[in-house]
């Protein structure tokens, strides 16, 4: 079993300058693929249905529902009842405005681009 050490984080950390740029890099590049192919997911089964920002590479992408009329509440029970499971928006309120309810929480980091296609999909039988 391997033991790691703080001294080994350390030498793996400062004994190549460019080490945590490239893995930056490389994460952040990965990360704005993955939230890409989300969007275009989105505007390919749920055309209309979402306002979406493309980010620059981060772990969750935050489509807003574009139709007031869509209840956030009554789409998360449908989507989850199809395997679909995400953060309601509302739970990340930083106003007392509440608009954050009308946003979808997507984890795009930890999925391959065939998954979050097939999510996507499924999100579309529960509209």
């Amino acid at each position: 079993m391997a033991v790691v050490l703080p001294i080994n984080v350390e030498r793996l950390v400062t004994g190549d300058e460019q080490w945590f740029d490239r893995v930056l890099t490389a994460a952040r590049d990965l990360h704005r693929e993955r939230a890409g192919i989300l969007i275009d997911a989105l505007h390919e089964q749920l055309p209309g249905a979402f306002e979406t920002q493309a980010p620059e590479g981060v772990l969750f992408l935050w489509p807003r529902l574009a139709d007031d009329a869509v209840d956030p509440a009554a789409l998360y029970q449908r989507a989850a009842a199809n395997g679909v499971v995400y953060q309601q928006g509302e739970f990340f309120a930083a106003s007392p405005q509440r608009d954050s309810a009308r946003h979808l929480r997507f984890a795009n980091g930890d999925r391959t681009p065939d998954e979050l296609r097939e999510a996507v999909r499924r999100l579309a039988l529960a509209f």
